[in-house]
């Protein structure tokens, strides 16, 4: 009997608190529900054909774009959570969950409870910090990396000896010469023995 009134499936979304949008590949508003007002003080109006990342907060845009790019490239489901702008130009957190048909998405958004709200900024913000963190410790570990190459070919260079070591069958690689040439002759170079004429061969 409800089903053969006139408009009922309009009277049915007239009900309804979730935000129920639908949204074009482009992030473009088709349809918005008029629970719009109730949940973020915009008329249905003020909200259509424009896109929906205009109401989203800007550090939850990237987050939000690649989830919903996501599920239009695999057509899965979509669940987020993000903080949206009302019209009294503050921020409340939802969760929106939908997909995909025919080129549109369908969705509803509804405002997660006020005392999970601050619970649900902090997590936001971490995610955001976590982000960050994870680029900079890439750049770190390819600065590093790099650095290492160019040490590697300095030490190269430097491997020129810095004594006049000769190599003797078992005498030490760090004695100089003059010790070598005495173990070796059994002459005292150093004193001259081999310029007296002092000789043992």
């Amino acid at each position: 009997e409800f089903t053969r009134r006139k408009n009922w499936s309009q009277s049915i979304l007239d009900e309804l608190r979730d935000l129920v949008h639908v949204l074009n590949g482009d992030f473009g508003m088709v349809y918005c529900s008029p629970a719009s007002s109730e949940l973020l003080g915009y008329d249905p109006s003020e909200m259509t054909n424009h896109l929906f990342t205009e109401f989203v907060h800007v550090d939850d845009v990237d987050g939000y774009s690649r989830a919903f790019r996501t599920a239009r490239d695999t057509t899965q489901p979509l669940r987020t959570q993000f903080r949206m702008h009302t019209k009294d130009d503050k921020y409340v957190v939802v969760e929106t969950t939908g997909q995909f048909y025919k080129q549109c998405f369908f969705g509803y958004a509804r405002v997660i409870p006020v005392q999970a709200t601050d619970a649900m900024d902090r997590f936001l913000e971490l995610k955001m910090e976590h982000e960050a963190l994870k680029q900079r410790l890439y750049e770190l570990q390819h600065q590093t990396h790099t650095d290492s190459n160019v040490n590697s070919i300095d030490n190269d260079h430097l491997s020129a000896p810095t004594a006049p070591h000769i190599y003797t069958p078992g005498v030490p690689t760090d004695t100089d010469v003059s010790e070598s040439v005495s173990l070796f002759t059994g002459l005292n170079f150093v004193n001259g023995e081999r310029a007296r004429g002092i000789s043992l061969g």
